[in-house]
Parts: structure tokens; C-alpha cells; sequence
């Protein structure tokens, strides 16, 4: 689900400056799930601020590995998706690498995580460009919190289909964590882009309904000491 919200104000020229992860140690803390932003330049008109979100029965946005999960997100808030700055790319890759790191720490032997985009918010352009985001645009920070608080944490998600959990949910793998606070971190008046991914354990692991049944096979007139085969085959 997604809400545009268009709004005309000046903003004066500034010089955006990403916050990046520095070097990591091996004693660093990942909260659960990741995110990444990318700076805006800047400017005048009319800027539109968005987020879409999708996590239920048929899937999220994508994987995080994958640019096509973000496009596809704007796509269905009808905003074209330019990369050529690569400040998408950088995003995405940047909330995948700290879903990993977090999936790692939690639960060491157990792979990658199958880290998942279920929101981006961006602000799609100035004056004529609000159709096509290409990473010019931004949004006070209020607005992004307004929209988010006004059309995203009210609704209602199922991951995959069976575990249902609201923005406000806090992960099972890290309580002190949730959907809402990973958006909080990274929001911001200069931020043209934000994606947020979540690990396969998180809100908390789908539920999954296993029924078994058997189909009885073997001969119903074994004697006593045979030696022949049995068998019956389970249907899980």
C-alpha cells in the first residue's frame, strides 16, 4: 500500500552529505533487519514524497539483491524509477548488507537471511518530474513521517501469508527493533530514497500448517514370520 502526498514549498539549495557505515568490527551490533537512504540534491517546485509497502501471501517487493524489487515499488505508486545516479543501487545494497550482518550475528550457520524488501519511500523529482524519481528530490522529514504514520502503520501485514504483524511489531530475534524504528532511523530532510529489508525471521518466522497422512500399502494377509516388505507412504 502507498499514499502520495504532493506539496509545493521552496527549498533552499544545500549540499546533502550521506551517512554511511564505517569500518565494522567484529564487536558490532546490528539491530534487526537493515535499511539504507541516499541523499537528494535539492531545489524548487513541487516535490512527491511516497512510501509503498508489501508483505503478505504473494511475496514482498523482492529479493534485496535485486534492483528490480525497488523499481517495482515505485512502479505501483506510478513513479518511474531512474538510477542513473546509482543511488537506488547504493540503497538497496546498503540495507542488504546490514540485514545480513544482523541475520549473521542472530543466527550464525544458518545462511543469509533471504533478505526481503518490503518498503521504500523516495521523494519522485521537482516541479515536472514528480512521475520519475531519479534521486534529486526531497521532503522535510515531517512528511515522511506523516505519510508513513498516516497511510503505512495503520495497515495490517501477513508475511508470507500466515503471520500477521503491524509496523509497530517488535521482531522476535530483537525486541528492541521493529519496522517503524528501522524507518525512524533512516528518514531524513535530505534523503531522496529509503528501503527497508527484513530477514526471513522477522517480525517472526511464518507459520506453517504441516498436516501428515498415510497411504497403507503392504498386503493385509502376512502370516506370522514373513519376511516380506512393508510399507506405507507419508503425504506431508
Amino acid at each position: 500500500m502507498g499514499y502520495i502526498n504532493n506539496k509545493r514549498k521552496t527549498l533552499a539549495l544545500l549540499t546533502a552529505v550521506a551517512t554511511l557505515a564505517g569500518g565494522l568490527t567484529a564487536g558490532t551490533a546490528y539491530a534487526g533487519g537493515g535499511g539504507g537512504n541516499r541523499p537528494g540534491t535539492g531545489g524548487s517546485g513541487a516535490a512527491t514524497q511516497f512510501w509503498q509497502y508489501k508483505d503478505d501471501a504473494s511475496g514482498s517487493w523482492g529479493p534485496a539483491t535485486d534492483i528490480n524489487s525497488v523499481s517495482r515499488a515505485m512502479a505501483n505508486a506510478g513513479v518511474r524509477m531512474d538510477d542513473s545516479s546509482g543511488k537506488a543501487a547504493a540503497a538497496l545494497a546498503d540495507a542488504n548488507s546490514r540485514c545480513v550482518a544482523g541475520f549473521h550475528q542472530r543466527h550464525p550457520g544458518e545462511g543469509d537471511g533471504d533478505c526481503r524488501v518490503v518498503a521504500v519511500g523516495a521523494v519522485s523529482g521537482n516541479g515536472s518530474t514528480t512521475s520519475v524519481w531519479n534521486g534529486s528530490g526531497i521532503a522535510d522529514v515531517s512528511i515522511w513521517l506523516d505519510n508513513w504514520n498516516k497511510y503505512i502503520a495503520p495497515g495490517d501485514y501477513n508475511y508470507a501469508g500466515t503471520r500477521h504483524y503491524k509496523t509497530s511489531t517488535a521482531f522476535d530475534d530483537d525486541p528492541s527493533t521493529s519496522v517503524d524504528k528501522l524507518m525512524e532511523r533512516y528518514v531524513s530532510s535530505t534523503a531522496s530514497i529509503v528501503i527497508i529489508a527484513l530477514d526471513k525471521y522477522q517480525p517472526a518466522p511464518p507459520n506453517y500448517d504441516l498436516t501428515v497422512t498415510t497411504t497403507h500399502k503392504q498386503r493385509t494377509n502376512l502370516k506370522v514370520g514373513s519376511t516380506d516388505p512393508i510399507g506405507d507412504t507419508l503425504h506431508a
